[in-house]
Formats: structure tokens, sequence, C-alpha cells
């Protein structure tokens, strides 16, 4: 990647890499954007780099037309980018929050397993969040390690919902 980016930052392009999935914020004229392009796709094929042709897209993002890249848009302007979490996002984890600070009954680990992987994202958007985030994590580990003690707070395979009201409540 190293590689690509500096080829690529050469003829006018910002990379940016997450796992498995790049990012190019490509400026000039639309003949250049195509040219700076080609030679990131060149570089990478060049370094042996395994490429998702499905993925590979070229397209225009403006403050009016994100772009969503891992589930995230990304809206474009002069003075840089805008990241956003997308609306049906926000609502499904807001609705789920909401369950979560009633603090009735239990939940499922793969429930909350799968709300701490959600939360993380909004911690890579808005890492002010982190803090929020902890404590649902911290919320999270406690109620793991009562039932490694024996501790009888849920049924087998699920958490007391009465361990994330709080951290819940300062999330949302």
């Amino acid at each position: 990647v190293g590689l690509a980016r500096a080829a690529s930052e050469a003829s006018g392009a910002r990379l940016q890499q997450y796992v498995d999935d790049a990012v190019a914020t490509l400026v000039g004229s639309p003949a250049e954007v195509a040219r700076s392009f080609d030679i990131l796709l060149l570089c990478w094929l060049a370094f042996g780099a395994p490429i998702s042709w499905k993925k590979v897209e070229l397209n225009r993002a403006t403050a009016e037309e994100p772009h969503r890249w891992i589930g995230v848009d990304l809206r474009w302007r002069p003075d840089g980018a805008i990241l956003t979490l997308p609306p049906e996002f926000v609502d499904s984890l807001s609705e789920t929050l909401t369950t979560m600070a009633s603090g009735a009954g239990s939940l499922a680990e793969a429930d909350v397993a799968k709300l701490i992987g959600r939360i993380g994202r909004v911690v890579y958007v808005a890492p002010i969040a982190q803090p929020f985030a902890t404590a649902l994590y911290a919320a999270w580990a406690e109620s793991k390690a009562q039932a490694a003690r024996g501790a009888k707070e849920a049924p087998p395979g699920s958490h007391a919902a009465r361990r994330f009201v709080q951290a819940a409540l300062w999330f949302k």
C-alpha cells in the first residue's frame, strides 16, 4: 500500500486503506483524475495486490452526493471530508440502545456482541464517543466475568439488561 500511496500521491491522489478496502481522493480535471486512477490500479497490479473488481468504481463524491465506504458516508468539500453515519444505521442503533436502556429482561450474547461492533463504527467516525463505548464494553466484560464466576444474572448465553442501562443511556 505504501508504494501505491507514494506513486498515486505524486499524481495528485490521496489514498486511505482500511483492512482490505481502499478509497482514494483524486483531484484534478477529468483527464487528470482518470490518469491518477489508472496509475493507482497499475501499481496495485504490478505489486500483485488482489483486486476485487466488483468493488472497483470511480465516482464523483461531493457534499451533496456522498460516497459510502466501509459503512460510512464520505462527503467531500474543498477544505476536506465530512464523515457521517448512514441514517438507517443511526436509527437502528438508536432502537437497540433504547431497548437496552429499558433494563428489562436479558440480552442475547450475539446481540450484545453485534452492538459492540456497531459502536466501534461510531467511534471510528466520532472518536469523542470512545468513553461511552468503553462504558458499554466494560458492562459487557463484567457481565461475562460474573457468568464465568457462576453468577446467575441471566439465562445461559445472555446478559442481564440492567447491567447496560447507564452505558446505553450515556451512548444514546
